[in-house]
């Protein structure tokens, strides 16, 4: 009875420890040529509020990476930095919009990451999502 309490505490320990490990991920968006809103509303060229339901809707976009770390997090695999400027700049562009509204990012990770956690030659990774609205400002009345 008690080696069955010692092998539950360490097990806890070790999930405790697991806990702590995943790889981390700083998002940066230094280039963005456009505006860029976690909210319905953004300021235009001209500094007045709009909302998106005073814009065109032009498209609904859904993107994603992922980073890799090994060691508790401590050996990240392709560095620790993802710049989402080009991705969103290429979006605006390609619809022909004048910015993005509504945008969400989450972090999950992956269903492995507590079996992998306590492997410390095996990588965990963080998958981020970004998702959002393209939208195109009316023209202004003449």
């Amino acid at each position: 009875m008690r080696s069955n309490a010692r092998w539950v505490a360490a097990a806890a320990a070790l999930l405790v420890l697991a806990g702590c490990s995943g790889s981390k991920v700083n998002v940066r968006a230094d280039n963005l040529r456009y505006p860029v809103s976690f909210t319905r509303s953004i300021f235009d060229a001209d500094g007045a509020m709009r909302t998106v339901e005073e814009s065109e809707k032009v498209h609904h976009f859904t993107h994603g990476f992922a980073k890799w770390s090994m060691f508790f997090g401590l050996w990240q695999l392709g560095g620790r930095d993802e710049d989402i400027s080009a991705p969103l700049n290429e979006l605006i562009e390609t619809h022909q919009g004048n910015a993005i509204c509504n945008l969400k990012m989450r972090g999950r990770l992956d269903f492995w990451w507590y079996v992998t956690a306590l492997l410390l030659i095996v990588p965990q990774s963080v998958s981020v999502r970004l998702e959002g609205d393209v939208v195109r400002f009316p023209a202004p009345a003449q």
